[in-house]
């Protein structure tokens, strides 16, 4: 790589175009301007207010009410410890957690020797039926002979691979140590051995398939509840490809699997932050809200479902604790993130049913397809590619090399071209806040790059996006006109509910907002996340969550203010970003309609006071 022409050009055009703005007038008149603005902004209130750390964990955890649930819960973490005691002298117990330490250090052979059993067995159910013989069993034992005639355990096969290596280091497993080691023991073929021929013999009563179904949702159970770290990792991979109650069933697990381990571990201690009191005032509100509903069987579903997601947030703030763990989680959802944005381009270039569907045509006959990807809604796809595309950026700017900050610019290229291929203006305007905070909070350098980007863009860019862009604000597309009804008869339906709102949910929405909808426009929700929270939760709610907001980026700013360039300065500068461009986006839209994108936002929350509380203790160490 270090020979390639194109790398090389790149580099030196780089710094070449970097260093002709060093003496230039432009430089200049920026510094002269930024010095000015900098000595009046210093002295106002809102600079010093947003530079000033807050400490409301401690105030919070030495309060009297907090008190009171501290001495609730030990009360319980006694009985938890009293129970897993019993727990560890089961013999079920010790082979599951025996198989979780050793899992990579087993021997293929066994393995082969599970599957041998399984295919013999469900071969002679089919027989005893009056089947014939089964292409899966056929399968099975053709990979269980080659997996026995293997002697080598995971561990061993994948000690070259570094990615594998480094991640299964995060979780205690050192692949190097492990495969100078293969455990391979009579009993444990004979355990292997059984437990494949009682799965096999289920097979009389429940497909093949539904059996290793269940066999790896029982190991995944498992895996979850004795490290919640595992759980909240499979999340950050998965949830942009899995259906939401599915997403929420992990969460839940694996919040209940943290709760078990600060009960029974006395090591494991609990990370305070300054938002914890207003995500649990938040979630009182709205358990208020839903109580108080118009539908309140729906909004007390949907309560639930938002709880579970904020539980997201405590799990990742006790996960993600060091720079270690943070460019872990930043590497899977990243990855996860470029088959999205992989899946989107496919859409465009060979196109799909319901491209057209949320397009103006008659206005925009140039766009032929809005791409969804895995969220069903173009809208939905820009909010998720939103709050990564600044968090990829992390990646790119802290690049040890120039070659590998290039190397790292192609994913950060696919989720940017399938942003623009959303057509989401909305997206697009918080996109361009987000970078502008990037900027000018990490490196104020590229400001001019960014300008003169934005300057010619027109020229490299098709018509149908230039025609998109310009077209923000024009009330002749129905897209825009029909949103400023909304937002009039929204505000039109708050004269009577801003006390206690009219409930969480697009089905209390329905019963209420035609009563006061304009020009006879029936929405599903409000289209604003601001007018969306006062009207479910009521001026209690939205004050809470502008509080929380609040309280987030004076946490974030004052942080990095003064900081010195890091990776971790990065992470936080990126999330603050991210999140800002996602609240640009509310305005134009309600960001929480999809519940994805909601668990979305309490993970960023929650990663960003982790990046916070990273950044902080580095610079304390330095």
């Amino acid at each position: 790589m270090e020979k390639s022409l194109v790398l090389t050009f790149l580099i030196n055009f780089f710094n070449r175009f970097s260093a002709c703005f060093k003496g230039s007038i432009l430089k200049k008149i920026e510094d002269f301007f930024a010095n000015i603005f900098k000595k009046d902004a210093q002295k106002s209130f809102f600079v010093r207010f947003f530079t000033k750390a807050p400490n409301l964990s401690n105030a919070v955890s030495n309060s009297a009410i907090a008190r009171f649930f501290l001495a609730i819960c030990n009360f319980f973490a006694k009985i938890i410890r009293g129970a897993v005691k019993i727990l560890k002298k089961s013999a079920v117990l010790n082979g599951i957690l025996w198989l979780y330490d050793n899992v990579f250090d087993i021997s293929l052979r066994t393995y082969g020797l599970f599957l041998l059993a399984f295919s013999v067995v469900y071969e002679a159910v089919l027989v005893i039926s009056g089947g014939s013989g089964g292409i899966i069993a056929l399968a099975a034992a053709i990979f269980s002979a080659v997996l026995i005639l293997l002697n080598i355990s995971l561990s061993a096969m994948f000690k070259n691979s570094v990615l594998i290596k480094k991640i299964m280091l995060y979780f205690g497993i050192d692949l190097e140590q492990s495969a100078k080691t293969v455990k391979t023991t009579r009993f444990c073929g004979a355990v292997f051995l059984g437990l494949g021929a009682l799965c096999g013999a289920v097979t009389a009563y429940v497909p093949p398939l539904y059996v290793f179904a269940a066999v790896i949702a029982f190991c995944g159970v498992s895996a979850v509840l004795i490290n919640f770290k595992t759980g909240i990792y499979i999340i950050a991979g998965l949830f942009p490809f899995l259906p939401t109650m599915a997403v929420a069933g992990l969460m839940l697990l694996t919040f209940l699997s943290m709760l078990l381990k600060l009960a029974y571990d006395e090591n494991f201690k609990f990370t305070k932050t300054n938002l914890d009191v207003f995500i649990l005032l938040f979630a009182l509100v709205m358990f208020i809200s839903s109580v108080t509903s118009f539908a309140r069987n729906s909004s007390m579903k949907i309560f639930m479902v938002y709880s579970v997601f904020m539980m997201g947030y405590f799990i990742i703030t006790n996960t993600v604790k060091n720079k270690k763990s943070l460019y872990l989680m930043f590497s899977i959802m990243t990855v996860s993130a470029v088959l999205v944005a992989l899946y989107g381009i496919y859409q465009h270039i060979f196109g799909f049913a319901e491209g057209t569907t949320w397009t103006d045509t008659e206005m925009f006959t140039d766009i032929q397809t809005r791409v969804v990807s895995t969220f069903g809604n173009p809208n939905v796809l820009g909010e998720y590619l939103l709050l990564m595309i600044p968090a990829v950026c992390a990646f790119v700017w802290n690049a040890p090399k120039i070659g590998n900050r290039v190397v790292n610019l192609l994913p950060l290229g696919l989720l940017g071209l399938c942003m623009i291929f959303t057509y989401s203006r909305g997206n697009w305007l918080g996109l361009i806040a987000a970078a502008v905070i990037f900027v000018s909070f990490y490196d104020r350098k590229f400001i001019w790059l960014g300008i003169m980007l934005v300057l010619l863009s027109p020229l490299f860019m098709p018509q149908s996006i230039v025609n998109r862009f310009l077209s923000i604000g024009d009330v002749s597309d129905t897209s825009t006109s029909y949103r400023v009804y909304i937002w009039f008869g929204t505000i039109k339906m708050l004269k009577d509910y801003w006390f206690c709102g009219i409930g969480p949910g697009t089905e209390a929405f329905n019963m209420i907002y035609p009563h006061y909808a304009y020009a006879s426009i029936v929405a599903p929700h409000s289209h604003n996340l601001y007018l969306q929270i006062l009207a479910e939760n009521g001026i209690l709610g939205i004050l809470v969550f502008l509080a929380l907001l609040i309280v987030l980026f004076k946490d974030s700013i004052s942080a990095i203010t003064g900081a010195k360039k890091s990776y971790a300065k990065a992470c936080c500068t990126a999330l603050t970003a991210g999140l800002a461009g996602y609240l640009v986006q509310g305005v134009f839209d309600n960001v929480w309609y999809n519940n994805r994108i909601v668990m979305m936002f309490f993970m960023f929350l929650a990663l960003l006071e982790c990046s916070v509380l990273i950044l902080r203790k580095g610079e304390a160490n330095d």
